[in-house]
């Protein structure tokens, strides 16, 4: 990684109680919000165990950081006296990159909120601004969870994951016993392709919490987020065209509501027994509730993660006690829950990984 600094190094020591104590943070950027406060937030990159145990703070933990004058110093005269200077250097730097970079910023801070707020966020206040360096970001895995950046261009991912789906499990495998279970299922798109690439034998069952209006003879979902990948396998899509010219809706029942891992198989056993698989393409929340449903009644499955909602999961953990909290950290998240679980990639643009188990042997 190339890395430029702003102003003093990092130092690792920690102060005393009652000077704070010394953490990093990793953000997108630091927000003035006027002369008087701005606001770091991001993920807990590093924290020391004293800071720990006094903070309650541990890395990976989703944070909001309160810089403000009066109670924030940070060895300028300028920012003492006003946030925007101090935001000013560490926006040059991001831009000076040219590329998808992150702020890597270093604080001394004191917890007076033990609640989260309603995004998550453990909230922190800044005593010192020791400075920040600049590391550009070569994979977006590693990029803080932001819906706000993930908006892609849909393109022909349901086509893509379909045919990835049609050419992995196979249209017999596919087909057995009650078809698809397709949960998060938008407009039903991809169910649509799945039904035009293996005919008339698949059925599939679509779970959706609320109408999404036409179906997907007519539209595709709007949902699309964005990121990138790592050196997974790359599936690539060879000049198939679109399968979902084929009426399916005959072959599509929907079950309007939530999907999760313990009440969604309890109100519909036979569902969950019959299908062949699950599958979801960005299936947001329910993202993880996919993971732990096929395990647990040992189904294949394959997703295409997309947003992280740490503020919605605080209490997500990595095996090695991280908070979940990026996309890349999401993904490992989901990797851990079993050793069989593989990972592909996909050839359009987003977050285009496809997290994937084949089943008992």
């Amino acid at each position: 990684q190339k890395v430029r600094r702003a102003h003093s190094p990092l130092m690792s020591e920690l102060q005393g109680a009652d000077q704070g104590f010394r953490i990093v943070v990793r953000t997108k950027r630091i927000n003035a919000f006027g002369k008087t406060l701005a606001w770091c937030c991001g993920s807990a990159a590093e924290v020391g165990e004293e800071a720990a145990a006094a903070l309650g703070v541990a890395a990976g933990d989703y944070v909001n950081v309160c810089l403000a004058v009066g109670m924030t110093s940070t060895g300028d005269a300028a920012s003492d006296v006003d946030m925007r200077a101090l935001t000013r250097e560490p926006a040059k730097l991001t831009g000076a990159t040219g590329r998808p970079s992150l702020l890597v910023a270093e604080l001394t801070c004191e917890r007076r909120e033990w609640e989260r707020n309603k995004r998550g966020a453990i909230v922190l206040h800044a005593l010192h601004y020791h400075g920040a360096t600049v590391s550009e970001v070569f994979d977006s895995d590693d990029e803080y969870d932001d819906a706000e950046t993930h908006r892609e261009d849909k393109g022909q991912r349901f086509q893509v994951f379909a045919s990835w789906l049609f050419d992995t499990l196979g249209a017999e495998r596919l087909a057995a016993a009650g078809g698809v279970l397709d949960v998060a299922a938008g407009k039903g798109t991809l169910s649509s392709e799945l039904c035009g690439l293996c005919g008339s034998a698949l059925s599939c069952t679509l779970v959706e919490p609320a109408s999404r209006g036409e179906s997907a003879c007519c539209g595709e979902d709007q949902r699309a987020c964005a990121g990138s990948c790592g050196d997974e396998e790359e599936y690539t899509l060879e000049g198939k065209a679109s399968a979902s010219a084929v009426e399916p809706s005959s072959r599509m029942t929907w079950l309007v509501e939530p999907f999760d891992a313990r009440d969604f198989p309890e109100r519909h056993p036979k569902v969950v027994a019959d299908c062949s698989a699950i599958v979801g393409l960005h299936p947001d929340q329910a993202t993880e509730a996919i993971v732990d449903c096929a395990l647990q009644w040992r189904k294949p499955f394959a997703i295409v993660p997309c947003c992280v909602y740490p503020s919605l999961f605080p209490d997500r953990r990595l095996q090695a006690g991280q908070g979940v909290v990026s996309y890349g950290g999401f993904l490992k998240y989901l990797k851990e829950k079993d050793s069989r679980i593989q990972s592909a990639r996909l050839p359009f643009k987003g977050r285009n990984k496809v997290l994937y188990f084949l089943g008992d042997a």
